[in-house]
């Protein structure tokens, strides 16, 4: 059906064709980092599974940092010390989840997803012996907690590899 009235300003163009050419409509390709608006690029805004993981990393960042150094230096108030680096680090690594462009099946978003998993994990276990679920309190030490969240971190690392494996590739 050609349009030729004046007030639609396209002369000669067939409904379901570029108004400009007059050439039908071709089915749009969409590109795999296609936003909801429409542009093409990295999003501005932050999907719930990614502030998750980043969330999780910045708890795993802050126990490890903070960890180490309380322990690590060699004076009494350590802690003092330890546990701000460990927050700072933390909102580093969370930042930079946030940032980065991880994409699913990568090496480095299954490290992150591991990651983030041994940060619950550990703070899992310190809600349920703190809130003594079930006699909870005392049944594992807090290196058995790290070795359980760790065997966790390795099962999330494993699962997304089979998940995401290709035949014949490397990763």
């Amino acid at each position: 059906m050609v349009r030729n009235d004046a007030s639609s300003g396209y002369r000669g163009a067939v409904e379901g064709s570029d108004p400009v050419t007059g050439q039908p409509w071709e089915p749009a390709v969409v590109p795999r980092n296609a936003n909801l608006d429409g542009s093409v690029g990295p999003r501005y805004s932050v999907s719930l599974r990614r502030a998750l993981l980043a969330g999780g990393l910045g708890l795993t960042t802050l126990l490890v940092v903070g960890g180490l150094l309380t322990v690590l230096l060699p004076f009494e108030f350590s802690a003092l010390v330890g546990l701000p680096v460990g927050v700072l680090a933390g909102l580093f690594a969370v930042v930079l989840a946030l940032g980065a462009p991880l994409r699913s099946g990568t090496p480095a978003a299954r490290a992150v997803a591991a990651a983030a998993t041994v940060g619950y994990v550990v703070l899992g276990l310190a809600a349920l012996s703190y809130a003594n679920v079930a006699g909870f309190r005392g049944t594992l030490s807090v290196t058995e907690w790290l070795v359980v969240a760790i065997l966790a971190g390795l099962a999330v690392y494993a699962g997304l590899w089979l998940r995401y494996r290709r035949p014949g590739s490397p990763t």
